[in-house]
């Protein structure tokens, strides 16, 4: 993957390198995938906001998240070897370049297009973790709303994903709210214990 990068960068730069002179080239692999991502578009990188913080993000979910510009930033990101497709299903070439998307957006923007993505995806789960990431203070109804995903995750056997429903729904838990902080609390040790992890459920 550097390897391909390298060549990229190069092209990039006009593909010709004149006798006894260095490349022209960034030393990291993070600084050649922070500028393939930064050369997209705004349109497109909107879309690779989209795809990277959905768990599965199809066609017709990043279009309605993107709104008006889905269709025209999912092409850029497409033909520029971002992102592709598998069936109904876009992803990215490499997992770096989501990093870097999300590395390179402003936390409130992350924010909001998590809560975008809350009114659209049909999953509760998937609903309360949008939610989740949406908001940065204590909100007892986005609480409310991963303390009932994370016992459905526990109900269907997924004892580490109910505990990470649990705790953020313990982080975002009102101080004042004495009672539901303690069933929260213990509701996330059982499950992390039944996860296997002693240690933090200690």
């Amino acid at each position: 993957f550097f390897a391909l990068e390298l060549a990229r960068a190069l092209q990039r730069r006009g593909g010709r390198v004149e006798p006894g002179t260095e490349l022209p080239l960034p030393p990291a692999l993070e600084a050649l995938v922070h500028e393939r991502i930064g050369a997209l578009g705004s349109d497109a990188r909107a879309v690779a906001l989209v795809v990277a913080a959905l768990a599965e993000p199809t066609v017709a979910l990043v279009e309605a998240a993107a709104e008006h510009r889905g269709a025209r930033g999912m092409t850029e990101a497409l033909e520029a070897g971002v992102l592709e497709l598998d069936g109904e299903r876009l992803r990215f070439t490499h997992p770096l370049f989501a990093s870097s998307v999300l590395a390179r957006t402003p936390p409130a923007e992350r924010r909001a297009v998590h809560a975008r993505l809350a009114a659209l995806v049909p999953d509760a789960e998937a609903r309360a973790r949008h939610l989740a990431l949406a908001v940065v203070r204590p909100d007892p109804i986005v609480a409310d709303e991963l303390e009932t995903a994370a016992r459905r995750a526990r109900a269907r056997g997924a004892p580490a994903g109910a505990a990470e429903l649990a705790e953020q729904a313990l982080r975002l838990t009102p101080p004042d709210d004495e009672r539901a902080a303690r069933r929260r609390s213990v509701d996330a040790a059982e499950h992390l214990f039944a996860a296997g992890d002693v240690a933090r459920a200690i």
